[in-house]
This record gives C-alpha cells, sequence and structure tokens, in this order.
C-alpha cells in the first residue's frame, strides 16, 4: 500500500524517487542485540512451577500447550477439535486468531 502511494507520488511529480529507497532497514545489529537481550527464556523449573500452579485451573490444557509447544496465543486460541489426533498424539497448527475479543478473525495460514 505505501509501495503504491510512494509510485502515485512519483507519478504526479511529487517526489523524484521513494523516500523508503533511502530508510535503514529497522533491523540492524544493534536492535537485533537489544532484543536478544530483553528476553527471558524460563528454566525447566521455572516452566514446571507454573505448570503445578495452574493444574487447578480450568485453562490447563492452553498452559500445557504454551509450555510444551511453543505456540503462540493466537495459535492456541484459533483450535478446533478437528485440528487434534488424540490418538496419534497429534496436534496441527492451520490458522492463527486476529483481532480483539470482540471482532475474533482467523487467519489461514498458507
Amino acid at each position: 500500500m505505501l509501495h503504491e502511494a510512494f509510485a502515485d507520488a512519483i507519478r504526479c511529480g511529487l517526489l523524484g524517487r521513494p523516500p523508503c529507497d533511502r530508510a535503514d532497514p529497522p533491523w540492524t545489529s544493534e536492535v537485533k542485540g537489544l532484543a536478544r537481550s530483553a528476553r527471558h527464556t524460563y528454566t525447566w523449573d521455572e516452566l514446571a512451577r507454573l505448570l503445578d500452579v495452574a493444574s487447578d485451573d480450568r485453562l490447563f490444557a492452553m498452559w500445557h500447550l504454551f509450555v510444551t509447544t511453543g505456540m503462540r496465543r493466537s495459535e492456541v486460541a484459533a483450535l478446533l477439535w478437528r485440528n487434534s489426533d488424540l490418538d496419534a498424539g497429534l496436534l496441527s497448527v492451520t490458522r492463527a486468531a486476529r483481532g480483539t475479543d470482540r471482532t475474533p478473525r482467523l487467519v489461514a495460514w498458507r
């Protein structure tokens, strides 16, 4: 969308060339280093404690999926029973929920 807007501005003579051509990409090594240092990885003991505390929670299955699979919230929220094969122990992640609580939308993975 932004690319099209700049292309229109160039065609109309408002711009000589797209301004994004001169921009630095956001993921410089400095930014990557800051993001890496801000991450917190839980220890096995912390994860075990989390599951222990959540064992009586009505959403325990969700917490268990987070801890054992690394699935994102949007992926867990979009799961349906047809995505699981309990006999084979398989779970297929085929889409993700997107939007707010009032307007949920689903995005299918390609």
